[in-house]
């Protein structure tokens, strides 16, 4: 058990289709189509060619959606860390936002745009088993799909010129994570000896509370820890100006902006929600968008 673990917890290589959006795109439409149409996994083989046709393109259609709607969540393009876990993630988030997506426009919409588009002749086919079938063919349809895809990255990065712009895009992704992976931080407070020096991938937030802040972060066993320093919350900002990754998103609070999960935002208040911190971060009215944008 320690040992999956370990790996789930360890960094996964980046790919070339984690930048290059429009082959990736392309590439899923394709390779999913041509399996759905060849293999004619489950409920398509029930079809005559027509209407598989029609309907495996369907289907290709919203596979590649929820594929895509995992990415924006995950966003394996950006620098942020990126583990065998988030791989693992990815692949199952997206075969079954992919399934749940297609079980849904199954048993609402599809034998209405059958009769509409193909004629009155055809009709949608949708078994007894169809929930848990679909759910069990969606699964080894879509880890084909990512082996082939996986086999076309490999390819890719193994015949790659040096000057390939998507190359360099990768390699400067994971240049950004190592940078920020290493990087410390270090506050010094008034008092003789008081300073704190920490892993900027384990620091969390501060609070400011009047001439002093509490810093929070994670220790090695990933439990969140406060310390105490007397320093305004100023003064800290100014001694993190250099730091990445840092923002100032109210008068009381800087956060580390690889640990934002989601900002909520009403007429009444706006706010953050960090990971490893079950409270609200406030955020000042005027900095929601600023923040939106970093997330």
């Amino acid at each position: 058990m320690s040992s999956l673990l370990s790996f789930l917890r360890k960094d996964h290589s980046r790919s070339i289709l984690a930048v290059d959006h429009k082959t990736t795109t392309t590439l899923v439409l394709c390779v999913v189509f041509m399996v759905m149409i060849l293999l004619k996994p489950y409920v398509l083989n029930m079809y005559t060619l027509k209407p598989r046709i029609f309907v495996g393109a369907v289907y290709t259609i919203l596979s590649t959606l929820g594929v895509w709607i995992v990415r924006l969540i995950l966003k394996p393009y950006s620098p942020k860390k990126y583990t065998n876990l988030s791989e693992v993630i990815l692949v199952i988030g997206s075969i079954l936002c992919a399934w749940v997506l297609c079980y849904l426009f199954t048993e609402t919409i599809l034998d209405i745009l059958i009769k509409k588009t193909l004629g009155t002749n055809y009709y949608a086919i949708i078994p007894d088993d169809f929930f848990l079938g679909s759910l069990f063919n969606m699964f080894t349809f879509g880890l084909t799909v990512y082996s082939i895809v996986k086999l076309y990255d490999f390819k890719y990065l193994l015949f790659a010129k040096e000057n390939d712009p998507y190359l360099k895009k990768v390699t400067q992704i994971t240049s950004k994570q190592i940078s920020q992976t290493q990087k410390t931080i270090k506050l010094e407070g008034k008092n003789k000896g008081e300073n704190i020096e920490i892993q900027l991938k384990k620091f969390v937030f501060i609070k400011g509370d009047g001439h002093y802040i509490n810093i929070n972060y994670l220790t090695p066993n990933n439990h969140l820890e406060t310390t105490v320093l007397r320093l305004s919350l100023k003064e800290a900002e100014d001694q993190l100006q250099t730091t990445t990754n840092l923002f100032r998103c109210h008068r009381s609070y800087i956060i580390n902006t690889d640990y934002l999960k989601s900002i909520i935002s009403d007429s009444q208040k706006s706010y953050a929600l960090l990971t490893n911190h079950l409270g609200e971060i406030p955020v000042s009215k005027k900095k929601v968008a600023t923040l939106e944008n970093l997330n």
